[in-house]
């Protein structure tokens, strides 16, 4: 017999068991992650484990509610919510995971229980998207989710550096090669200064390029409670100057490239191509490091992301959303398909 139930500060460790040993989890399954979204946005979370009678826990299934907000209808806020898995603004990976060679009924019974908890916690939608897991995937299909689309590109770390240097493009390689013979350096700094000045310049890219960025708090929190274990800091560096940088995550030879670039004043220095580059040298070091995933992927090709993050020749990979309405599901299916 299997119980699902909401998670508790006592199953912290048999919780992170689960995260280490199952084939579809990511960083974003650490109890630590959980926390560091809790504590770094305020929200809510409503997280699962499957736990047999004699009290092992089997699956895990981590969520967090966010309100449901429409321009101009404050009421709706209020009453209604989203169930995200991983957390949308951070832009994770999520879904139940369970430990090998356990029932796969156990990992459907997390998705019956999610969608039951949350309708009752007042969630219009679930929202998930997982990185791996074929049986998951035909889980979400036979219970009603659709699909939309949601792509990242995964570097192979288990070819040489020979190899992944010449996929490269010509004119990539020039722009390293010119971002090195100009001083650019790229160095590991995980600590408090690292993160301050990896946080600036973030900043700096979401003003020049209009998109959003935590506040310091949350990354304060994944310092605190995942570096270096699970997190670690680049600084790109020219002329005493910080021009560049990103926070890595990585768990289980996964590394995702989560926040980072390069600021725009000094695009000619190249300092997003040495940045990525480098990163790709340090973990081919490491044996250990399977992939590395460049944080996700505009749809549209023309989109300079997605230009970009292309020329370093990654496995295109669909991490797509799986999205089900528990609330008023009749009426948003028959919107959708007067809208076609």
């Amino acid at each position: 017999m299997v119980e699902v139930r909401l998670a508790t500060e006592k199953d912290r460790k048999a919780w992170n068991r689960v995260a280490k040993k199952a084939g579809n989890s990511t960083y974003a399954h650490t109890w630590e992650w959980k926390e560091a979204i809790e504590k770094g946005f305020g929200v809510e979370s409503l997280c699962l484990v499957a736990e047999d009678n004699t009290g092992k826990i089997l699956g895990i299934y981590p969520g967090f509610l966010q309100p449901l907000k429409i321009k101009n209808i404050e009421f709706i806020s209020k009453k209604f919510k989203l169930l995200e898995s991983p957390f949308k603004t951070t832009w994770d990976y999520g879904g139940p995971c369970i430990l090998p060679y356990i029932n796969k009924k156990i990992m459907e019974e997390l998705v019956i229980t999610m969608e039951r908890l949350a309708k009752e916690k007042g969630a219009f939608s679930l929202w998930v998207s997982p990185f791996n897991g074929d049986e998951l995937k035909k889980i979400m299909l036979r219970r009603n989710y659709r699909i939309s689309e949601r792509l990242t590109s995964v570097i192979d770390l288990t070819k040489s550096e020979d190899e992944l240097w010449k996929e490269l493009s010509r004119s990539t390689r020039k722009c390293i090669k010119n971002a090195e013979k100009k001083g650019v350096n790229v160095m590991l700094k995980n600590d408090l200064s690292g993160m301050k000045k990896l946080y600036k310049c973030l900043s700096d890219i979401s003003k020049s390029k209009n998109f959003f960025i935590p506040s310091f708090t949350f990354f304060e929190e994944i310092l605190n409670k995942m570096v270096p274990g699970n997190a670690s800091i680049f600084i790109v560096e020219w002329d005493n100057k910080i021009i560049g940088g990103s926070l890595d995550l990585f768990h289980n030879g996964h590394v995702v490239m989560r926040y980072g670039g390069g600021m725009k004043r000094y695009q000619k220095m190249y300092p997003h191509y040495i940045l990525y580059w480098s990163q790709i040298r340090e973990y081919l070091k490491y044996k250990k490091y399977k992939y590395l995933d460049l944080g996700g992927l505009p749809s549209d090709k023309t989109n300079g992301i997605y230009v970009f993050k292309s020329k370093f020749k990654g496995h295109i990979k669909h991490v797509d959303w799986f999205v089900k309405y528990v609330r008023f599901g009749n009426i948003v299916n028959m919107y959708r398909k007067l809208k076609g």
